[in-house]
């Protein structure tokens, strides 16, 4: 399963303090059960929230665009 998101920096709004990143717009780019790729979309709701229920605590990866 690979998941992928907007990342957008945040603090608390004061000067000198501590930022972050939030992650937003979380999708699901891949999807495959016993080695056979599943279209998320068709599966019952339940089901698509529970697998997004897992994206809740992940730690993203960030990727930047290559400049070069």
């Amino acid at each position: 399963m690979a998941f992928s998101a907007t990342g957008f920096v945040t603090d608390y709004g004061v000067y000198r303090s501590p930022t972050w990143i939030e992650w937003d717009n979380v999708t699901i780019d891949d999807l495959t059960i016993l080695g056979v790729a599943v279209d998320v979309s068709k599966l019952p709701v339940d089901l698509q929230e529970a697998i997004y229920a897992l994206g809740d605590d992940l730690e993203f990866e960030q990727e930047y665009p290559d400049y070069d």
